[in-house]
């Protein structure tokens, strides 16, 4: 029980971890793309 318990856990914190780093990350990773094209362009 509990280490099944512990494993969701794990697994609800990772996605969640996961999720903020994307939203984080996305966004730069998007400006840096447009940046790129504006240079190039």
């Amino acid at each position: 029980m509990w280490t099944q318990l512990r494993r969701l856990f794990c697994l609800r914190f990772c996605l969640t971890y996961l999720n903020e780093s994307w939203l984080v990350v996305l966004p730069h990773g998007i400006g840096a793309l447009l940046c790129k094209q504006m240079k190039q362009g």
